[in-house]
């Protein structure tokens, strides 16, 4: 038994050092500029692109956005001050949209907090269908940060990319 210990422990760690490789090789690092000057770095999955402040899947769609990314005069001291907000709505708001959900999430050593609103879906040309829009909230070095992902069903179907996203976001 002892024999086989070093070949399996061997393969384990060739195995592990692979994985990690290939799961770094799986995305690529961006970095932008919000609207408050602020500089954010993120990872996104390789076939994803980056676009101004918006995400895009790898059929080109439109599946999340930093909006606004770091909030200027940040009034919230919370996650909850935030869904209070949140499920009010916001003077600007339109199409009626609809407070549906919120959950909280530990992502390494942030918590954020997800809000889940039914919203008219934005395709480049007008607003005339609807989707979910879940807008994550955290407190990042002392920055209120806010990033939206959307969705035509209210469970994000690619939930696990999302979640990679919300680890790697880093204010600089």
């Amino acid at each position: 038994m002892k024999k086989l210990l070093g070949p399996m422990f061997l393969c384990f760690a060739i195995s592990s050092s692979y994985a990690q490789q290939t799961s770094k090789a799986l995305v690529k690092k961006a970095t932008f500029t919000d609207d408050n000057g602020q500089r954010i770095a993120f990872e996104l999955p390789q076939t994803w692109k980056f676009d101004g402040s918006v995400i895009l899947s790898d059929n080109g769609k439109k599946v999340g956005e930093f909006m606004p990314g770091t909030v200027a005069d940040c009034k919230y001291q919370s996650g909850a001050e935030y869904l209070k907000e949140l499920r009010v709505g916001y003077p600007d708001d339109m199409g009626s949209p609809r407070f549906v959900g919120s959950r909280t999430l530990v992502i390494g050593k942030t918590t954020w907090t997800e809000g889940v609103r039914n919203v008219p879906a934005w395709d480049g040309k007008s607003n005339t269908g609807r989707w979910y829009a879940h807008s994550f909230f955290a407190l990042l070095n002392k920055h209120c940060f806010v990033i939206n992902f959307y969705s035509p069903q209210r469970q994000l179907p690619e939930e696990a990319k999302m979640e990679n996203i919300l680890a790697s976001i880093k204010i600089l």
